[in-house]
Order: structure tokens, then sequence, then C-alpha cells
């Protein structure tokens, strides 16, 4: 190992080769380390502003240095990687960037670490920090529930700050700012916490990790010194015990209250002071802002320093396989050099194969050294199984290359880093089993070959991958974030799973070739690629394939030219649904129809719907002169499909089961199971079943999460007799194929009629003062009957759990609350923020009966920055029609979120954090086991 020092310059730039004795950057060999040291008369600072993807063997820095992380990145990777860390006594390693960090597995903080803006990717391998130093964290997350950190430094937290953390030394302690929302989680086997904990306020958070034991009470002590313990008791009796705690001044613990979250359980309280705290103006908070101030404003303005981003590829040496046709990674005698190849990290790996003599190694070892390069030639496969014991990648390499029949296989659910160059020439990848943890420094993937994507995530909403001329197969429940930049590319969904495919670029047409689409495949649209959808259609090519083509509210369209249905699968109107985070998903599954066993009326009696041929005649009811007709069938069309749990239940694909009696005696005869959107007839119009769903004699049947279904299409539309209850036939909206297979014989018929429902049989009643009587109805007979709900009803919640969303995904939870206004403090450098909170539907919350299944979150009314002693207005929700996570422009001075809404802040005062405040109009009521910012606006072509 050769360690560089830092001589200085004219700039403070890491990238500035003069800076560097012998003008040798760190990262220009992976074996070297980094010493950045300075003089009481003459300290030394780096700021490190473009992201490398090389890592360095450690860095130090010592006596009267600074070094300052302010790099970013469009993509996943880090943007600065270290296998160790040191800081010396009275020097400071800063990260101000929300990136991905990487310290490596020994980190030694004797100095000051402070983080900035960052949730949760800084990385310690090790997952401790040892020595006796400071360590702050400012609007940021330290570990995580996986993989909490254990030291025994100083701690601060302060502007909604989240520590996950076990204590193993003498010297640890946490200031808390008493006017921010900050939270410790703790873990371990303790019975009893010692740490100090100060400036403890009502905004403090006290977490609990999830295990086998549930927190049942907590309660305020004083101890004989003034201070106080935190005693939580557990459901087998036992307790926990934070038994140092040192009250914020203005702070007097009420009854603490034990809140359930993603990661455990919350304990929370509330100030029975008489008096209003004067945190803003206490010691410890205005000590905390100016530590915070101090350290974002050290080396100035970022735009002095390099921007370009750093990475080499080339060995010192080649470390080639000739272990035989198969054999593992982590045997050293299989190796060239003797000796693995992360062993030697500025080497190249290379494992390469014949016809006759394929190769395949297996890396079922985590290693947290990342090598040069990785080379598979012909006829070899490599397959990374390890899993991870620490945070880190348990492989990594700055860039890789396949040749023509090798492979790259990932099977594991850990991260795997390939690098700032990933080029394919023909061969192949596979990922299995990752839920997005396969890094691609660069989110690209060049060249030509295969990408299998099994049960597997690649790629991020805000870092999709550009892939090259590859052919794509999703299948187990993959989704993949891409971008397609060359010709040949084309995607094939496995019709039996659900897979999604998100979009983006500014390209008006699509033209990869879509294959296998199905009522189980998702196209997603990614926030900020395209204005919001209004509406989709699918367009017949007139060659066997179809257009899917998109309205956006901008007026413009986008579209998928080359789409490729599935055997046997129908598609009727795409539905468009905004979700989470922003972003839209078009998907095509609620086709109205019959499932297998139901009995239409024929001129030969009752005859089950799979039984029904082309040419048959059923009994149409004409309605409106009270007598009965016969119809001959010219069309019928049969598909399968699979329900979506993670979607309301009128969206997830679940038959609606219609019990016997439901609607009269002997209406139906027997249970009857349709899809959600088939219509029954009732009183001149019919009605989508889904309205008179009740939970008793009319529910969702979510024992069947796979089925095969029916359409029955008549010369006209026709209010037909299905199962003794009067019902629809299939109307052609346009979307049926050319061509049907039917017990082996191939159907014909003319194009598509494209009909609406002006061509219907009857008009669509949907309205709630039609749909309400009904309803309640079928629901009284059904609770007279003494039938029993399927399902415990909804419990509703007023709780908006309002908070704010950043672009590198991290929480900002609010401040405090006064008179309908709520408060979020923002750091610096932040110019948009989403709104969310729960979301709710009408259908869900007042009833099905209600036809309005948009999401509702807050109703927003002004909203004010408050920034550096000037006050803005911000009115873009009010102001722009198209603005992402919003609905419908109703009033002047209000809009409603749809659960997670993109809010622009303009241009922020440099270096300075500021207080936004929001007014809440209205919210809820929502249901209280929905998903926070599930998703929005559910709109229909």
């Amino acid at each position: 190992m050769t360690t560089i020092f830092w001589q200085g310059g004219a700039s403070n730039d890491w990238y500035d080769p003069a800076n560097w004795r012998y003008g040798n950057l760190p990262q220009s060999d992976s074996n070297q380390a980094a010493n950045v040291s300075g003089t009481a008369a003459d300290p030394a600072l780096a700021v490190l502003n473009a992201p490398s993807y090389s890592q360095i063997d450690c860095l130090t820095v010592g006596d009267d240095a600074t070094v300052k992380i302010t790099a970013t990145t469009a993509g996943i990777g880090n943007v600065f990687a270290t296998r160790g860390t040191e800081v010396y006594p009275g020097s400071n390693l800063i990260i101000d960037t929300p990136a991905a960090v990487e310290l490596g597995i020994v980190t030694k903080v004797d100095g000051t670490l402070t983080i900035i803006g960052n949730d949760g990717k800084v990385v310690l391998d090790g997952t401790r920090i040892v020595g006796g130093g400071t360590v702050n964290l400012v609007d940021s997350t330290l570990g995580s529930a996986t993989y909490p950190v254990s030291l025994a430094t100083a701690v601060t937290l302060s502007g909604n700050s989240t520590l996950y953390a076990g204590f193993y030394g003498d010297g640890a302690s946490v200031t808390f700012d008493p006017a921010t929302q900050n939270t410790l989680y703790v873990t371990g086997n303790e019975s009893t916490i010692s740490t100090p904990l100060y400036g403890v306020s009502e905004n403090t958070i006290f977490g609990i990790e999830a295990g086998s034991q549930t927190p049942v009470s907590a309660a305020y002590t004083m101890n004989s010194d003034g201070t106080y313990s935190l005693s939580v008791t557990m459901t087998d009796g036992k307790a926990l015990t934070f038994d140092d705690i040192h009250l914020a001044s203005g702070f007097v613990p009420a009854s603490p209250t034990i809140e359930q979250t993603s990661s455990g359980w919350a304990i929370v309280d509330t100030n029975a002071s008489s008096v209003p705290p004067s945190y803003d103006t206490s010691d410890t908070h205005l000590s905390l802002v100016a530590t915070a101030t101090a350290a974002q404003q050290v080396g100035g303005d970022t735009s002095q320093y390099s921007t370009t981003e750093y990475s080499q590829h080339n060995g010192d040496q080649t470390d080639g396989w000739n272990g035989g046709a198969t054999g593992n990674w982590s045997t050293a005698s299989d190796w060239s050099t003797g000796a693995v190849p992360e062993e030697d990290p500025a080497g190249h790996a290379s494992l390469a194969g014949t016809e006759s003599t394929p190769v395949s190694v297996t890396l079922d070892t985590p290693y947290y050294q990342q090598i040069t390069s990785l080379s598979i030639g012909p006829y070899a496969t490599m397959t990374i199984t390890a899993t991870a014991d620490r945070a880190g990648y348990v492989f990594a390499t700055q860039g890789m290359q396949i040749a023509p029949t090798g492979a790259l296989v990932i099977n594991t659910a850990s991260p795997v880093e390939l690098g700032g160059v990933t080029e394919v020439r023909g061969g192949t990848v596979t990922i299995e089993n990752n839920d997005g943890k396969v890094v691609l420094d660069d989110n690209r993937l060049t060249g030509t070959g295969t990408l299998n994507l099994i049960n597997s995530t690649l790629g991020t909403v805000a870092a999709p991958v550009r892939v090259g001329s590859f052919a794509v197969n999703l299948t187990g429940g993959s989704t993949l974030y891409a971008g397609f930049y060359a010709s040949g590319s084309s995607v094939t969904f496995d019709p039996t799973t659900r897979n999604t495919l998100y979009v983006t670029g500014d390209e008006s047409t699509v033209s990869t070739a879509l294959y296998d689409v199905s009522a189980n495949t998702v196209i997603g649209i990614e926030p900020g690629a395209y204005s919001a959808p209004d509406s989709a259609q699918y367009v017949d090519n007139g060659d066997g394939s179809y257009s899917l083509v998109v309205s956006l509210a901008d007026g413009k369209t986008l579209t998928f030219s080359d789409v490729h249905f599935a055997s046997g699968f129908t598609p009727v109107t795409p539905t468009v649904t905004a979700v989470a985070g922003g972003g839209w998903i078009i998907t095509d599954s609620n086709a109205p129809c019959y499932l297998a066993q139901t009995l239409i009326r024929t001129d030969r009696g009752d005859v089950a719907v799979e039984d029904l041929r082309i040419g048959d005649q059923v009994v149409a009811f004409d309605w409106e002169n009270g007598r009965d007709s016969l119809r001959e069938i010219v069309w019928v069309g049969k598909a399968r499909t699979v329900a979506r749990p993670h979607l309301p239940d009128d969206e997830a694909g679940y038959p609606v089961r219609v019990l016997k009696d439901a609607i009269a005696d002997g209406v139906p005869y027997k249970d009857m199971l349709i899809t959600s959107e088939h219509c029954l007839f009732f009183e001149g119009k019919f009605i989508p079943v889904r309205m008179l769903v009740n939970g008793r004699s009319v529910f969702y049947d979510k024992t069947i999460r796979s089925y095969d279904y029916y359409h029955v299409e008549t010369e006209r539309h026709s209010v037909i007799m299905a199962d003794g209850v009067l019902s629809e036939s299939y109307l052609d909206t346009g979307n049926h194929r050319a061509f049907r297979r039917q017990e082996g014989n191939v159907i014909s018929f003319l194009n598509s009629r494209n009909l609406t429902w002006d061509d219907a049989a009857a008009p669509l009643g949907v309205a709630q003062d039609f749909a309400e009587p009904l309803h309640q109805r079928i629901a009284a007979r059904a609770e007279a009957a003494g039938l029993e709900r399927q399902e415990e009803a909804p419990e509703l919640t007023t709780d908006a759990d309002l908070h704010l969303m950043l672009d590198n995904g991290a929480i900002v939870s609010k401040l405090r609350e006064n008179n309908g206004r709520v408060m979020f403090m923002l750091p610096t450098g932040v110019t948009s923020v989403r709104l969310v909170s729960r979301a709710s539907r009408p259908a869900d919350v007042i009833g099905p009966f209600v036809d309005d299944r948009r999401y509702f979150g807050v109703a927003v009314g002004e909203i004010t920055m408050f920034e550096s002693g000037h006050t803005v207005a911000i009115r873009s929700h009010l102001t722009e029609k198209g603005l992402d996570g919003w609905n419908d422009l109703q009033w002047e001075d209000t809009r409603w979120t749809s659960g997670s809404a993109l809010l622009p802040l303009g241009q922020r005062h440099p270096n300075s954090i500021a207080l936004l405040a929001i007014q809440v109009r209205a919210a809820g009521p929502y249901l209280a086991a929905g998903m926070i910012g599930k998703t929005a606006l559910a709109a229909t072509a």
C-alpha cells in the first residue's frame, strides 16, 4: 500500500493533482491511501465535489485538517469509497451530500464526523465507529434497523435526524436538539441503557426496534440527582430503562405513548408544562445550529470545484482463473497469482472457458474490498450468492465486461456493485431475488446481450438504468426502471406473474418491442419525464401488434409503438393510476367478465359460460318493452389473470362473489362470481358490481388468486341472464384481437366496432343517488339474514401523518403545528419537496356506492417559506394545472393533494436553513391501515 499525501496548493479541490504529492490522485490506484494533514498555522482543507467509483485503501484526516465530501450523483453508487477511515483529534470529516459514501470496515473518529442531509447512505462496512470523538447528524439518518451502528462517541442529533445505535463505550452520549424532531433507535440485549441523553423534549422520539417482545407501557421517573429515567415495560414483564436522561429546559414529561412504526415502536410524549418552552432560543439549539451552519459553509461555493466523475479500470496485473470447470471464488490456489482477486484490489479478475470446457465459478463469501475490473470471457459463468453479514457490497468492481456466451448470475438479496463501466458483448446478466441492490455506478448497461430479472428490481425512480440493445426478460414479480437508448431492444413479460417496466426520457415514441403483455403487465411512467397522463388506449397497428397511446396533460402523447399481447389476453380499457413518490402506472386487467361455471340463459337452457360457442343463441331481455328475445353470440373470449394484492380491492383483480339470494329470493339462484367492473342490471340501468360490495353478501373473494375469465359478445350489447341475475354481455370497445382460438378453431371476424356506453343496451348508473339506495337495500338484506362479515370493517383515522420527502428520499417530519399550519425545517439547497400524507378515496371511506376513486390527501391553502429574514409566498400548487401529485384545480385558494404532491420551492438562499409553513384546511378521514402516500388519483381512460 502506498500513501498519497496532501500538500495543498492554489485550490482546495481533491481532484486537482497539484494538491497531491507527486501529482498522483489517491483514486488512481486501489492500493493507495490518502492522508490529508495540516498544521495549526496552515490547516488543510480538501473538498471532494465529484463522484469517484474507485475505492481507496484508507482515508486519514490527520492533524489540523478538514475533508469535506459534497459530491452528488444521478446514480445509486458511492460517490466516495474507502476501506478504512481515521479522523484525528481536532480534525473534521464533513459529509454534506445525499449520495452514498462508504467509510469502510474500520472507522475511527477521534475528531469530528458531521453528516448533513444524508438519509442513511453513509455506509460503515464494520457497522462500528471507534474512537472518542463526536458524530453530528444534521437532517440525516445513520445506521438502519438491519445494521445499527455500534459507537462510543458523543453524538448530536438535529434537524429531524435518526440514529440506529448500540452503545458500547463509557464515553458515548447523545444530545438532542429540543427544537426539532429527532429519533434514537436502540438495539442490543441490555435491560438498562446508561448512555447520557441530553436535551430530551417532546420532540424527542425513542425507538424500540422490532423483536420478540412488544412494549406495552412507558413512564418517566425522576432520579435522586435531578435526572430522569424512562422505563419501557415489555409484554414479558421485563423493562428497558434509559436511566440517565437530562431534560431540555421547559420540558415537563406527561404520559409517554407507544406508536407502532415500520421498524418497531416509537415512544413519544407531550409537554405537561403550563408555560410554552422557548427551545428556539435555548443554548443547545443555538449551538447545534451554529455547528451545522459552520460545517455547511466550509469550503464556500461548491461551483469552484471539479464535478467530473473520476474512475479508472486498469488493473496492475491480471488474476486469471485456472481452477478447472467448476470452483469457488475463495479458493486462492485456483487463481493464477495464488491469491483471490480482492487481496490485490488494484488487480483485474478474469474468467474464461472453452466450448468443450465451460467454466463456472461461485462466489458465496462476501468480500467488502473493491477490485479494479472483472472480465467474464466466453463460456464462463460467475454466480454470486454471498449474503451480507454487515453493511456494504458483498462483491464490488470498478468495471465489468462480459463476452459472448459469458454469463453473470447474481442470486442474492445483498448489495452488489458492478462499477462505472458495465459492458456486455453478447453475454447474459441474470439477477434473481434482489430488490434494487445491484448498483451500476453510471446507471448504464452498454452493449448487446440478454438481461434477465427474476423476482428482482433494477434501477430506481431517481436512477433509472440506460439499457443498450438488450433482450430483457421480466419474470417472478420484477421491476425495471429503464431508458432504452439503442435500437433492437425488447422486453418480454412473463404473463403469469406481475412485472413492471418504468420508462424515462423525453421520447414521444418508445419503439422498444414489448412481448407477452397481459393483465399482469404494468407500464410505469417516471415522474419528471413526462407531464401527468390523463388516459390510455390500445390501437391496432394492423400487423398483429398494437400501440399503447398515452394522452398527457400537456396535450402531447407518449406512444409505445410495438406491443405484442400474450396468447389469450384481451385488453379492455387501460387504467392510469398515480403512485407514491410520483409517477404513474398503466394497467389493463379489470375487464367486465364472468368466471367459469357461471350459467348463461340460452335457447337450450342455462349453459356454463365456458361451454358457449360462437353461433349459440342467448336470451336477451328487452327491458324497454318488457320481453325476451334471442341474440346470437358473435365472439367468446377467454383470458387468465392473477390478483395483485398490493392494490385496492376493486383494482386488485379479485373476483366478486355474489351469494345465493343476495338480491332477492333465488336471485342469484347460486353463488355468482364476476369481475369487479362487471355490471348488473337494476331499474333500467347498469351498475358495476364493485359499487354494491357490502362485505357480507357481496364481497371480494380473496381466496381466489388466479382464474380464467370469459367474455360473451352478442350482435348488439345485451341484458342477459347469468345465474338468475340480469347482467350484461361484452361491450366491444375496440380491444379484442382480430383472431381468437376456441377449442382449436381459428375464428375470424371483422374489425372492432369501437363501441362506447352510448351503444350499450342500457345507460350506466353510477350516480350516488342511484347507487346508494341499491347498496343499502342489499346490505340490509344481508344483515337481516345474519350473514357474517368476510373481513373486519375498515378502521378510520383523521391523522394525516403529513411529512415532507426530499428528492433523495429523506423524510422531514413536522417541526410543530399551530393554528392550522404545519411547520417544517428545510435543509439548505432543497429546491423542491413532496408533501406526503395518508390518502384515501371517497369510495373507501364513504362507501363503494360513491364512484370517486381519486385519492385525497390534505387540502392545502397558503404555503409560506421563511428564510434569511425573507418571507416567500409559494403559489405553484394553486396555479400549475398539471403539477404532479395534486388533484384538479377547483378553488382559487385551496387544492387537495393526492398523497404525494410535488411542491417546487423556487430559488433558495445559499447555505441557509428555511422554515416552511403549510396551511392545511381539511384532512381525512383515512383508512387507518392504508399506506401513507400509497397511490393517488386513479384516472380511467
